[in-house]
Formats: structure tokens, sequence, C-alpha cells
């Protein structure tokens, strides 16, 4: 069994709806649909089916991406990802250096199960949650998504950051073979922050995925089209992490990509956020075709 079927598995436990081309897994998330695998992969296989896709489940937009040696570096869809391993002594900066050891001498990282979780995540979740003042999740739908974690281990890792004995965050990694370990979640108490407890996590990370060769890849995902993440820009800054470029498809349900194509030429003065980020797909799109792509789906 390998990496796609495990979390195959969980989407069902999950009971999220989803379809499967080959080892592309395309899953509901709200109004669009979206890939959940490694970052770095392949052009599927299989051929996603639009129609089915559209029909089968509620989004109303669905992408997907995979390397493709012809991208520019300065593509503008990619993943932020970190490949190579670096000790302490070989940060370029002292100061990320200094950031480090800080970190290092006040926390603790270790892994720690998802019975653990279960009990102390909530609290220090809703916390955080409260202090960035940004829409949660439930404690019924926190609780019952951890619990599932708990049959998952083999492709769920899950640490904990603790300060002398006491758990001050935690961070969810989604493991996909040996290809990548994406840092699907990160959370740590804001108190903390000036002990640089997420610099001593992150540098715990890559020594355990990257130094131990257990993964291609360490990674925080791809482009977010939202908001821009404090976070992409502090990995690529202090930790060594880089943009990859990545080829972009996409595709609209109709009646809804008419009305984008109207709106296009006026998406400027359009602020709504989801919104905006369909615009920005749609302009990637366009700019893969006038480069002469030829595999990209017609918005």
């Amino acid at each position: 069994m390998n990496f796609t079927d495990r979390f195959e598995q969980l989407l069902q436990r999950q009971n999220i709806k989803y379809l499967r081309y080959g080892d592309l897994l395309l899953r509901e998330y709200g109004q669009i649909v979206v890939p959940l695998g490694p970052v770095v992969s392949e052009k599927p296989c299989v051929e996603p089916n639009i129609k089915n896709i559209f029909s089968e489940l509620s989004g109303k937009l669905v992408w997907w991406s995979y390397k493709n040696n012809n991208l520019p570096d300065n593509h503008d869809w990619y993943a932020v990802v970190k490949s190579d391993h670096y000790e302490i002594k070989d940060y370029p900066k002292s100061k990320v250096r200094n950031q480090i050891k800080k970190g290092l001498s006040s926390n603790s990282i270790k892994r720690i199960s998802a019975e653990e979780l279960y009990k102390y995540g909530y609290v220090i979740y809703s916390k955080i949650i409260k202090y960035y003042g940004v829409i949660s999740e439930s404690k019924e739908d926190y609780l019952r998504k951890i619990s599932v974690y708990s049959d998952f281990s083999d492709i769920i890792h899950l640490y904990g950051v603790f300060n002398v004995d006491k758990l001050v965050g935690y961070s969810v990694i989604f493991v996909y073979g040996n290809v990548e370990a994406n840092i699907s979640e990160i959370r740590i108490l804001p108190e903390y922050n000036k002990q640089y407890a997420s610099y001593a996590l992150i540098h715990i990370l890559s020594e355990t995925y990257l130094k131990k060769e257990i993964v291609n890849y360490l990674s925080d995902g791809y482009r977010s089209l939202m908001h821009e993440t404090n976070i992409q820009q502090f990995l690529i800054s202090k930790f060594g992490f880089y943009k990859l470029s990545l080829y972009l498809n996409c595709k609209i349900k109709q009646p809804y990509n008419i009305l984008f194509y109207i709106l296009f030429p006026l998406r400027r003065f359009i602020k709504i956020p989801s919104v905006k980020s369909v615009f920005s797909l749609m302009e990637i799109v366009r700019k893969q075709k006038s480069a002469g792509c030829s595999d990209t789906f017609d918005l």
C-alpha cells in the first residue's frame, strides 16, 4: 500500500468527498476542489475528468499542479520547499544561527501521540485563534479530526513544542512516502515567540526529515492566493526554503466561468479575497499559455 492509498483512507475516515485519478487525489475544500498529496509531483498519469469532477464534487473550481522543467524560476505559481538541511554553523546569517541556538536552549521538540494532542491541543489552538482573531473550527470538529489521526501515525507525524515540561505548541506533518514531508500546521502560543520556539521547531524538522534523508523535500505547501503568509517568507529568509515553480492546471465550473470571463477586465477593482484569488489563477494560466505551454486546461 503506497502513501496515496493511505491518504485516500484518511479522506474516507474524515468523510471528505474526493476523486482519484491514478496517484492524484482531488478533494473538496469549501467551494473549490484541491489536490491532496506532495507539492513536488509528476504530471498525473491519468487525466482528471473535469465533467465528472463537477458532477460528483461540490466545488465550483478545481486546480492541481506538477513539475515542469520549462517553467521560469520566477513563475507565479510555486510551492515553498527545502531540499537540503543546514547545520547551525552553515546558516549564512549569524543572527539566525543565534536565534536557533536560543530556541533550542529554551525549548525541546518531541514526537507526540494523537492522544496527547487530543487531550491538550485544543487549549493551545483556541488561545492562538483568539489572539489572532481568525475563524476557528469548533471544539467538536477539532477533536473529531485529531481522533482520526491516531490510526494514521505512519503518514501523519505530530510534534510537540515543550518549554521546560509544558506543551506550548505543536505541528502536524503529512508524510508522503520518501518524497515529501509537508508542514500542514504549526501552532505555537504567541508568548513563546520571544523564546524562538518556531526556530527550534523548523530546525528540528529539517534535521529529522532532510538530514536523515527520510524525504527529498520539506514543504510548506503552495503559494497562498487568499492572503500574504508571513510564515512562507519567514521560512525562505531564515531557513533556506525556496520557491519551486510548478505548472498549474485549473478549470472553473459552468456557468461561473462565463461570469469570471466578463469580470476579468475589471479585476483590479474587485476587492473580495476569494474572487481575487480566482482572477490570480486565471492570470497565471494565461501567462503559461502565452509562454507556449500546450497542456493547460482552458478556463
